[in-house]
């Protein structure tokens, strides 16, 4: 009986994934992996992880009333990352939501301009205080600052 083309495919798929003890040679995610750079996966789970720091300390700072309004973007964090290194700050337009604190971050705003937004100072770089925390703009990297209500996203 003549085999179909997709029982000879599956096995040579398997063999490509296997060893050279014909065991598994990963779960397929390290593999995926390997096509990055390192320093780039290390400089986007840097971000990540100082994403969720200030997503926390925010948190922390609502519930001592120095912050009035925080919106988290936990879980976001990878995405965003991933995102931004597929554009291009300053060249490209953003029109980020307010959970975009990632992106925002790994399109070059600070962490401190981020801090400043959400204690409302008057030294905040996009908006000088004036403007709610989450609502990120920059206009040297093109990141148009949104509005509250969410019928005009």
């Amino acid at each position: 009986m003549a085999k179909t083309a997709a029982s000879r495919n599956a096995g040579t798929k398997v063999a490509a994934r296997s060893g050279a003890d014909g065991r598994p040679t990963g779960n397929g995610a390290h593999a995926k992996m390997q096509h990055f750079p390192a320093e780039e996966l290390i400089e986007d789970f840097r971000l990540s992880c100082l994403s969720r720091a200030l997503d926390d300390r925010e948190i922390m700072l609502q519930k001592q009333s120095r912050v009035f309004f925080q919106i988290s973007g936990a879980g976001h964090e990878i995405l965003y990352t991933a995102l931004a290194r597929s554009l291009r700050p300053a060249y490209d337009w953003f029109f980020p939501y307010y959970r975009d604190r990632a992106m925002a971050l790994a399109l070059g705003v600070t962490p401190l301009a981020v801090m400043l937004q959400a204690v409302g100072s008057v030294d905040d770089p996009a908006s000088g205080g004036r403007q709610m925390p989450c609502h990120f703009g920059d206009t040297d990297r093109n990141i148009v600052t949104q509005s509250s209500p969410t019928g005009s996203q």
